[in-house]
């Protein structure tokens, strides 16, 4: 008989792969709020955020703590869940370029583009959902007494 790899070992490393994935993500966008780098800028619900004592900078650096929990998450078990706050995140904000873009379209002058950013927020998002339901309904078909065959 043929030596089949091991179901459950490779769906860890899909986990891993997906939890740095989003560590990367988070990262990035961590960098992009940094003072030197933040937009001139925030949509409307962002601004209402940050205008109620949550800065900018302070979104770096929720976005970059978000980034190492999913890190961490790369070496803890079950990992796909320490990605959970990065995801959210990017729901959060895309959501609110999303709610702004609307507001501006229905207002008298639609001039609004925030439609762009929504798109590089929920995108990912929606793909990193869709790999946790994918790794969360796989997983329990394998038994951990299976995992050191």
């Amino acid at each position: 008989m043929a030596d089949h790899p091991n179901p459950i070992k490779s769906i860890r490393f899909f986990t891993r792969v997906y939890c740095v994935l989003i560590a990367l993500y988070c990262f990035v966008r961590g960098y992009a709020y940094l003072p030197s780098n933040a937009p001139p800028d925030l949509p409307g619900v962002l601004q209402i955020l940050t205008e109620q004592g949550v800065h900018v900078v302070a979104w770096s650096v929720i976005w970059m703590l978000a980034g190492f929990l999913s890190l961490i998450g790369t070496f803890i078990g079950p990992q796909a869940r320490w990605c959970g706050m990065g995801v959210a995140m990017a729901y959060v904000w895309g959501a609110g370029y999303l709610f702004s873009y609307a507001e501006s379209y229905f207002g008298p002058e639609p001039t609004s583009r925030d439609y762009l950013p929504a798109s590089t927020y929920l995108i990912p998002a929606g793909i990193f959902t869709l790999f946790l339901l994918l790794i969360d309904r796989m997983l329990p078909y394998f038994s951990p007494q299976k995992e050191d065959r």
